[in-house]
């Protein structure tokens, strides 16, 4: 399946069509230490009930490199910031959901949901591995 071309329009498109899908590429984001304070701030101070928040996974270098975390809800990954089908923390989200549908190693799950699938097949063994 060959994918759309990257364009500028593309990476400067303000929303994606994620209007009704609820928060599909909503996993496996990857926070970096100063991202996860961020997220918390942004929560009030705390982390979403239930959430847990799974340490020690790197961060491709485009991506912000280092080691993360991910806070999630769920054995399937679901970010634990995702209320409702919605970002609870849109404006301090990790540079990874930034960068979701925008560069081809985050495809879409709209728009490709072939590709989308495998990178979340590969996460969901992560965190249950870890769980």
């Amino acid at each position: 399946m060959s994918r759309p071309k990257l364009t500028l329009r593309v990476l400067q498109a303000d929303r994606l069509p994620c209007d009704t899908c609820g928060g599909l590429c909503c996993t496996l984001a990857g926070f970096t230490p100063t991202e996860l304070r961020a997220a918390r701030l942004a929560n009030g101070g705390s982390y979403p009930p239930g959430a847990r928040v799974l340490s020690g996974f790197p961060i491709k270098a485009q991506f912000g490199g280092g080691m993360g975390s991910m806070v999630v809800s769920d054995d399937k990954g679901t970010c634990a910031f995702l209320i409702s089908g919605c970002c609870s923390i849109y404006d301090a989200r990790p540079r990874v959901c930034r960068d979701y549908g925008r560069v081809p190693e985050l495809p879409c799950p709209v728009l490709h949901p072939e590709e989308a699938a495998k990178i979340g097949r590969r996460g969901r063994s992560l965190i249950q591995a870890e769980g």
